[in-house]
């Protein structure tokens, strides 16, 4: 009688094995321990591998001395399967940096955050025989703006190019000056200078664009920008 109770504890041990359970190893393992030795007994990581091991070995001898081999194979693939299901790492989770990801992202200037840095950058644009040719500064947050960020502009001359209301003789570009909005999540936009053509043979010019007087949840890193205009006359 013990051998057929024993024959009939490992072919339901076979069906649990092969019943490809969705719950986590452990509670999968743990729930053929309590099935085969009747008490509750909570496993710690180290020994799940030895416990497979053991359980595949038991139904081995058991079912070899019973003579069903095709039932030692099967058996022993649930057994593999066991191991890699508690021995396999968990997927890591992969976060794209991509609009639909925004929380992921850098934020500044709204409540409880850091202040925007504003940056401005230089810039260049060759003159133009006549006419005019636009010449775009780029200014940057260094991370997105929760709220609107503002800043006012203005160009300057530094002794080298002179600017003017209008293009006309003397004048190498059209002065400019206003705020530049950035709208919430919006963390970069531009500032565009006209610059006047002409055919006279003379070096490259320079003027300035200033930045001031910003929002309250920013700063400004930096506050100037050179504008070269390249000549481009012979």
């Amino acid at each position: 009688m013990g051998f057929w109770k024993r024959d009939d504890e490992l072919h339901r041990l076979e069906a649990e094995l092969r019943a490809n359970r969705p719950e986590p190893p452990r509670r999968f393992i743990r729930a053929l321990v309590e099935s085969q030795r009747g008490e509750d007994r909570w496993l710690r990581p180290k020994v799940r591998v030895g416990l497979a091991v053991v359980l595949a070995g038991l139904a081995l001898a058991a079912m070899a001395s019973a003579g069903g081999f095709g039932v030692i194979a099967h058996t022993t693939k649930a057994a593999v399967k066991v191991m890699q299901r508690t021995t396999d790492p968990s997927p890591r989770l992969t976060v794209f940096n991509s609009p639909a990801n925004q929380q992921y992202q850098k934020h500044c200037g709204g409540l409880n955050e850091v202040p925007c840095h504003i940056t401005i950058f230089d810039a260049s644009v060759r003159e133009g025989d006549s006419g005019i040719t636009l010449m775009t500064f780029t200014v940057s947050l260094d991370a997105t703006p929760s709220t609107d960020v503002f800043v006012s502009y203005s160009t300057m001359d530094n002794g080298s190019a002179t600017g003017g209301p209008v293009c006309g003789p003397g004048i190498d570009y059209i002065i400019q000056a206003g705020t530049l909005d950035f709208p919430a999540g919006t963390a970069s936009e531009t500032i565009t200078v006209p610059v006047c053509g002409d055919t006279l043979p003379e070096g490259n010019e320079t003027f300035y664009v200033n930045l001031c007087c910003q929002s309250g949840n920013a700063t400004i890193y930096r506050s100037r920008a050179t504008g070269t205009i390249v000549n481009d006359d012979h």
